[in-house]
């Protein structure tokens, strides 16, 4: 699979967004995303992690991808609105997408102190999901190993945001600019 190709024929821009719900994140094809937890698995094939996590809801199909792959466990922080789950940690996180924010929750039974976890997400754009859901991976006493991303918005500072935290980060595919409607990825491979 040739993730940067697919991106170029497929994904639409809207401004600096670069849509992909039409194959990655809201119609999901599965011999895409098959390819995408493979190409994790190999990524990640170094690394010692017990335990995947992701963002509801658009990280699950690229996460669970990547525990079918691996075979391992794979969970995903809750989004809610108003309030934090009962016996959860939690953390707010902006959406520019959505232009809204929310809550990610992640139950203190679904994360062991000691766990070293990889996370898995569809998009590294500011970093707020990640940095959240990283920060509630420490708070829990476990360890984040990597965080790796199906695609990178580069023109944005999430990776700088995951770096100064001393996280490892990785993505499949990377755009460095969005010029006149048209996506520009990073050609390297």
């Amino acid at each position: 699979m040739d993730l940067k190709n697919i991106i170029r024929s497929r994904a639409t821009v809207d401004g600096t967004f670069v849509r992909v719900d039409h194959f990655l994140n809201h119609t999901v094809d599965p011999v895409i995303m098959t390819a995408i937890g493979a190409d994790i698995a190999v990524r990640t094939a170094d690394l010692d992690y017990e335990l995947i996590l992701t963002a509801e809801a658009s990280g699950i199909a690229p996460a669970l991808a990547t525990a079918a792959a691996t075979a391992k466990p794979m969970i995903y922080a809750r989004k809610t609105v108003e309030k934090p789950m009962d016996d959860a940690w939690a953390r707010a996180v902006d959406s520019p997408s959505k232009g809204r924010s929310y809550l990610l929750n992640i139950k203190h039974t679904a994360l062991a102190p000691g766990t070293k976890v990889l996370i898995v997400d569809d998009f590294l754009s500011t970093g707020s999901s990640a940095i959240a859901l990283g920060e509630m991976v420490e708070e829990a006493g476990a360890e984040v190993v990597r965080q790796v991303f199906v695609i990178e918005k580069a023109f944005n500072s999430g990776r700088e945001e995951l770096a100064r935290r001393g996280w490892e980060t990785d993505a499949i595919a990377t755009v460095v600019d969005v010029v006149d409607g048209q996506i520009v990825l990073d050609e390297s491979p």
